[in-house]
This record gives C-alpha cells, structure tokens and sequence, in this order.
C-alpha cells in the first residue's frame, strides 16, 4: 500500500476545509486526525486509502490555488446558495466551484459529460466515479441543465464503434443495433429500437435522449 508524507494537514482548520468545498459533516475530520495522531508533530505518515485520497484534493486545490495566485488570477470561490451553474456548459474549473468537487472529480465529471453527449438530469451524476449520495445532495443545489446542448448520434449512420463508445449502449447492442438496420433498412424513428429482441427496455430508455434516426 502506497504512503507518503503530508504536512499541510498539520495546518488545515475547519474553515479552510470549508473553503475548500469540504461538507461541514467532514469538517472535523482533517483537525481530529492531527490531534489524535500528531499533537506534538507537523508532519504525519498516511496509509488509510480513503484518506490519502480525501488529502490528495486538498493538496491538489492548495497548488491550484497557488499557481493562479502566482499567475495573477483569481482563485474560483465555491458557490453560494442561490448561485448556479449549467452542467452541460462548465468547465472543469468552474465544475470546481461546486461545494465537494475537486479536481480529479471536476475532470471526472467533465469526461462522463462528454461520453454521454451531456447530461438529461443531474442524477446521472451519480454514475461518475467517486460522487456519493452526500456530495451530490449538495452538488444539485448548484446546478442548471440545457437540454439543448444534448449531443444525439444517428443511428442510421453511426456504425458499431461509434455506437459502442457510448456509456448506454456497449459493443453488444451496437452489434444488433447496425445488424437490424442491415436487415429492416433505415430507422424511421428511435422507437423501432424496441423491436429489437433482447433489448432491456430500461436500458433503452436511458439510452433514448441520446439517439436519433
């Protein structure tokens, strides 16, 4: 199991951590750990997984946060109540200003988005690597959707691998997607997709707002 040594635990505070984007249920944790483990050290050796990785996106914002401090840039303050952004449009910096999301996660965040063609609802949120049910509680606050900025593939032209590479469809159905075209012509719309045998129909219909003759 990987270690490192970290020292700007020694000086993060409750109100840092919320500054951070830290929920105010994790607040306690970083100054708990440094009293519990190192009353008397500035530095402590970290191998708990959950914690590195809690401590790797502080780490992360606090270079962020220094590089545009040296660049001249102001530091993208978290959201507050009654402010938003869209989801399908932000960047991974402003996609940072959600009260939770750090970087690695704004990056995550960012790459589904663009894997999906965008986001239909803020659930789907749910399906990024390393949103909780907590953090998104908090993240929805924040949010606006365009469904204008759905980004749909033809599925009357797109061939196997375009169809794969979506998150909702897989070489699978890709396959029997082209070989009913193959076989019956054209779509004429994306509902003829249920006459395909074996289809799970759920599946589709998550898949559906991403898909057009």
């Amino acid at each position: 199991m990987r270690s490192f040594w970290v020292y700007s635990i020694a000086r993060i505070g409750k109100q840092e951590a919320l500054g951070l984007g830290f929920l105010s249920l994790m607040t306690w944790a970083v100054p708990a750990f440094r009293e519990w483990s190192m009353p008397n050290e500035g530095s402590v050796e970290v191998k708990d997984p959950y914690l590195l990785g809690l401590i790797q996106e502080v780490q992360d914002e606090e270079r962020l946060n220094r590089k545009n401090t040296q660049e001249g840039k102001a530091f993208l303050s978290k959201l507050r109540p009654g402010e938003h952004i869209d989801l399908n449009k932000a960047d991974t910096s402003e996609l940072m200003r959600l009260r939770g999301v750090g970087p690695s996660l704004a990056r995550r965040i960012w790459t589904y988005r663009n894997r999906l063609g965008g986001f239909v609802h803020a659930h789907q949120l749910l399906e990024v690597y390393g949103m909780d049910s907590i953090t998104f509680e908090v993240v929805q606050r924040y949010v606006t959707l365009e469904s204008s900025s759905i980004q749909q593939i033809s599925i009357n032209k797109a061939d196997v691998e375009v169809l794969s590479n979506h998150p909702y469809v897989g070489w699978s159905l890709a396959k029997r997607m082209v070989a009913y075209r193959r076989q019956h012509g054209p779509y004429r719309s994306s509902n003829e997709l249920f006459q395909i045998l074996g289809t799970d129909s759920s599946q589709w219909l998550r898949a559906l707002p991403y898909l057009k003759p």
